[in-house]
C-alpha cells in the first residue's frame, strides 16, 4: 500500500511540473508576441520621449549645432541659435582647402567718379573683408573759370586700401572705411581772349604776358574714405557678383598753381604778380566744393 502511494505521489508531482513548464512557456511566448511588433527605434520615439532616451541612452555632452540640425523640433533646440551657419562654416572651412567658389579671393572691375578700375578682394571674417583698388582717367576739356578760359586736362590716378563690414552675413549691405592714395590734378594753358589775358579784372597784352598755365591738385595725396556700398564679392558658393558704392572722401581743399610768362617789370610786375595771386585764389575758393569729393562706382566681381 505504501509502495502504491508513493507511486501516486511521483505521478502526479510529475504532470504538474510538466503542465507548470508548458503554461511558463505559453506566457513567456505571449509576451514575446505582444512585444516583438511593438519594437521602438530612435527615429519612431516621439520627440519628447527622445528627449529621455538622449538623456538615458548617451549621457554625454551634444553638440547643439549638429544635434539641432538633425532634429530641428527637439525640446532642447527651442530658442536655440547656433553660433555661426552652416554654409558659412564651410566656407569659412573651404578658405584652409581651397575648394571651387568658395575661396577667400575675388577680383572684379568698376567705373567710378576715381575712375575705370579693377580691384581685388580678401575675406578675413565671415563679416569683414579687404579690398584694394586701382582707379585711372584723363580726359581733355576746355574750361572756362573767373576770367581766364583753360585748356586742360583732366588726371585720376587713386589707388585704394578699404576695410568692408557686412553686419547682415546673408545680404550683401555693406559699410566701408580707409584710405585712398592719390594724385589727381588739372593742368592746362590759358587762352587769349581777343588778344588779351585778363587776371584778377585786369587786361594784360600778349606784348606783356605771353602764355600762363595753371595747375590744380588737391591738398593732401593721402584721403579718408567712408561710405555704403551692396555686394559680397567673397559671398560662399557665388561665382558672378555686382557691387556698387557711395561715399566721400577728404582730400583737403584744392591747391592752385598759376603761372605766367611775362615781360613787365618794376612796379607794373609787382602787380601783376597781385593779380595772379588773386587769381589763385578765386579759383581755389570756386572749387573749395571738392574738400569733400563724391565716389560713386559700380562694378562687376568674380569669386575663385
Amino acid at each position: 500500500m505504501r509502495n502504491l502511494l508513493s507511486v501516486v505521489f511521483a505521478t502526479t508531482t510529475l504532470l504538474v511540473a510538466d503542465s507548470y513548464g508548458n503554461l511558463v512557456h505559453a506566457q513567456s511566448a505571449d509576451i514575446l508576441d505582444q512585444t516583438e511588433p511593438n519594437l521602438t527605434t530612435l527615429d519612431t520615439v516621439p520627440y519628447q520621449a527622445s528627449d529621455l532616451m538622449t538623456e538615458t541612452i548617451a549621457n554625454v555632452p551634444l553638440d547643439l549645432d549638429v544635434f539641432c540640425a538633425n532634429y530641428p523640433y527637439n525640446s532642447r533646440c527651442e530658442g536655440y541659435t547656433p553660433d555661426s551657419e552652416p554654409a558659412e562654416e564651410a566656407a569659412a572651412s573651404s578658405d584652409q582647402g581651397g575648394s571651387s567658389a568658395n575661396s577667400a579671393w575675388a577680383i572684379g572691375t568698376d567705373i567710378s567718379t576715381l575712375g575705370f578700375g579693377a580691384n581685388v578682394t580678401r575675406r578675413l571674417t565671415p563679416k569683414f573683408n579687404v579690398r584694394g583698388a586701382i582707379n585711372g582717367f584723363t580726359v581733355g576739356a576746355d574750361l572756362e573759370d573767373t576770367d581766364v578760359n583753360y585748356n586742360a586736362d583732366l588726371t585720376l590716378i587713386n589707388v585704394s586700401t578699404l576695410v568692408d563690414y557686412h553686419p547682415i552675413q546673408r545680404l550683401g549691405f555693406r559699410l566701408t572705411g580707409g584710405l585712398i592714395f592719390n594724385d589727381n590734378k588739372v593742368s592746362g594753358s590759358a587762352k587769349p581772349s581777343g588778344g588779351t589775358f585778363t587776371f584778377n579784372g585786369e587786361d594784360y597784352n600778349l606784348a606783356d604776358v605771353s602764355s600762363a598755365d595753371a595747375e590744380i591738385s588737391f591738398g593732401s595725396p593721402v584721403a579718408p574714405y567712408i561710405g555704403i556700398g551692396w555686394g559680397n564679392a567673397v559671398k560662399p558658393n557665388q561665382r558672378w557678383g555686382f557691387s556698387a558704392n557711395v561715399g566721400v572722401m577728404f582730400p583737403g581743399s584744392p591747391d592752385v598753381d598759376l603761372r605766367a610768362n611775362t615781360t613787365l617789370i618794376g612796379v607794373d610786375l609787382t602787380d601783376f604778380n597781385s593779380d595772379i595771386e588773386a587769381e589763385e585764389k578765386a579759383l581755389e575758393d570756386d572749387l573749395d566744393f571738392l574738400t569733400v569729393y563724391p565716389v560713386l562706382s559700380v562694378g562687376v566681381t568674380y569669386h575663385f
